[in-house]
């Protein structure tokens, strides 16, 4: 009985050899001696079976619960990256960022460099930049006042850009634009057209003087 209570100690410290592991679950799963037996410490060999076989089946339980709780993580993690992914398949601005930058100067053109933009503000401007969290489908540029946009990055990058209404025009006016590489797009906003924009080669490709002479004199080009 000796030799077994040693090697029981052992197997509970997770400290005895594969031959002592497999005499042990031997006697664990052989049937208890007919005739009461006490250990030396007074315990009943069967009463201490039964704690061993407990012991066992809630180290297993665990286990279990264990692995079945990292099983229902990984489908749910699947399906919100599915929703995710959706999300900005069909509305990626629902999965992104919003700056609002603002110039109050008088006389002074401030400049903001966002990730892949530099936006130069004239005085008595504000600009609400959204830039989606993935991809490159389209910043979003609303403004009041006078803004030029240049492409820092190393692809096109393409502007959806619009006036704000009721506060500096009479009612929204918008433009989409595609700016390649280094290219610099000019917009302000006008109390008789709304919205006036071009880029620097349109402007040099001859544009209407009436727009032209107007985004000359505000971003004194």
């Amino acid at each position: 009985m000796q030799d077994i209570t040693i090697l029981l100690k052992k197997y509970a410290d997770n400290t005895c050899t594969p031959e002592e592991r497999a005499e042990v679950e031997r006697w664990m799963a052989a049937p208890a001696s007919p005739e009461p037996a006490l250990w030396p410490a007074g315990e009943d060999e069967q009463e201490v079976r039964e704690a061993l076989w407990q012991h066992i089946r809630q180290a297993t339980t665990g286990r279990s619960r264990a692995i079945r709780r990292k099983l229902l993580y990984i489908p749910a993690a699947a399906c919100l990256l599915l929703a995710l992914a959706l999300i900005w398949q069909h509305n990626p601005m629902l999965l992104s960022r919003k700056l609002i930058l603002r110039n109050g100067s008088s006389g002074v053109t401030q400049i903001f460099n966002i990730e892949e933009l530099q936006l130069s503000l004239a005085p008595d401007s504000r600009c609400t930049l959204q830039v989606p969290l993935f991809g490159h489908h389209g910043d979003q540029v609303s403004l009041c006042g006078a803004v030029a946009v240049v492409n820092n990055s190393g692809h096109p990058v393409s502007l959806q850009v619009s006036s704000e209404a009721g506060s500096c025009t009479a009612s929204a006016g918008s433009d989409e634009v595609t700016l390649r590489k280094g290219q610099t797009y000019l917009v302000m906003t006008d109390k008789d057209y709304n919205l006036i924009a071009a880029t620097r080669e349109e402007l040099l490709d001859g544009l209407p003087r009436l727009f032209s002479s107007r985004l000359t004199e505000r971003f004194k080009l």
